[in-house]
């Protein structure tokens, strides 16, 4: 584990991880979505106000594409039971020509 230093929201943060990148990455995402809430919002908001919202948002789109994945994994097993399906009919209609 390694301590990475990081500011988020004016404040310095040593943050403990095995992937720096990742930290780090997260850390400037976090930072961003608190100086759009602090920009688009009254800059006189509380911190406790501005990263409770950031955290809300955050959430918010970690389930929107939580739901697209799992649209998407729908999707996919249907697709491969069609073309189980399809192989299964196949392979009997080939084993009767035989």
């Amino acid at each position: 584990m390694k301590s990475i230093k990081v500011v988020i929201g004016g404040e310095e943060y040593s943050l403990i991880g095995d992937d720096e990148e990742l930290i780090i990455r997260s850390a400037n995402e976090a930072n961003k979505l608190i100086n759009e809430i602090k920009s688009k919002y009254d800059k006189e908001l509380p911190m406790l106000t501005i990263t409770t919202l950031a955290l809300v948002n955050s959430i918010e789109t970690m389930e929107i594409e939580r739901r697209k994945l799992e649209e998407e994994k729908k999707y996919l097993v249907e697709e491969l039971d069609k073309m189980r399906e399809f192989l299964i009919h196949y392979i009997k209609q080939n084993a009767d020509k035989q």
